[in-house]
């Protein structure tokens, strides 16, 4: 948020995985029941679930209805926002204490997950952190992942069977930009640049998959792949063999 202390309020209408960059405290009440609260930093992710959205209405007949919800007297409902109110400014919450009324029900749902406290999959070009519902139980329609790629390395060459991807650079290529790679689309991302490259991949599915081209060869009949690389010459052959991976190389 550039703004300090501004404040969101509502429910979504749609589910979501965001990426926080920044501070906040955030506050979910749940629709089977209870209150959920965290405060997030940068790496933390938070999940919104299917929800719905109330708005305020200067028309009489619903100030009455707003009368009867609360049993309160009209003279209280006068003077509602004009329009609704998404992100305003607000106030700095205390952060010594909760924000979550003492008698509200605690949620036993989990909404965010601290993404940078997790072990990443590490190689010396770079690393990898992924949130889908193996470690985020709640997401259960969007995945991502925190990738890392140091200077003039890349993320290798693969696919995705099962969701398009979109990635989006928080920091240089330049910092925004967002990219969209079709499901099933082999594709690489290579850092020419002299800096380190942070960016999320986001996908619509409960689990991240993807297929790495090195370790898909690597667990390949190894006939198969010399014929159809037309690598018949024995040491070229056994020279292009050696350099694949049967474990999962992320980042080269």
């Amino acid at each position: 948020m550039k703004e300090p202390s501004a404040s969101f309020i509502g429910t979504t209408r749609q589910t979501g995985l965001t990426y926080l960059k920044g501070l906040a405290e955030s506050l979910f009440l749940i629709s089977r029941g209870g209150v959920y609260e965290a405060d997030l930093q940068k790496g933390d992710l938070w999940y919104f679930s299917h929800g719905t959205s109330a708005r305020y209405s200067r028309n009489r007949q619903r100030r009455k209805c707003w009368q009867k919800n609360f049993n309160l007297e009209p003279s209280l409902f006068d003077s509602p926002p004009k329009k609704e109110k998404y992100i305003f400014r607000g106030l700095v919450p205390d952060t010594s204490k909760p924000s979550t009324p003492p008698k509200a029900t605690p949620s036993k749902y989990g909404f965010s997950h601290r993404m940078l406290a997790q072990e990443p999959l590490t190689t010396p070009a770079g690393e990898v952190r992924i949130a889908d519902t193996s470690n985020v139980p709640v997401s259960k329609t969007v995945s991502a992942a925190r990738v890392i790629i140091h200077p003039h390395h890349l993320r290798e060459m693969h696919w995705h069977p099962n969701a398009d991807e979109w990635h989006c650079a928080y920091d240089h290529i330049p910092s925004g930009d967002v990219g969209i790679i079709p499901r099933n689309m082999a594709h690489y991302l290579e850092n020419v640049d002299d800096e380190v490259v942070e960016m999320v991949e986001i996908f619509r599915a409960p689990r991240l998959e993807d297929f790495l081209l090195d370790q898909w060869l690597a667990q390949t009949p190894a006939r198969m792949v010399l014929v159809h690389l037309n690598l018949q010459d024995k040491e070229e052959g056994e020279k292009f063999l050696r350099a694949l991976h049967l474990a999962k190389v992320p980042i080269k």
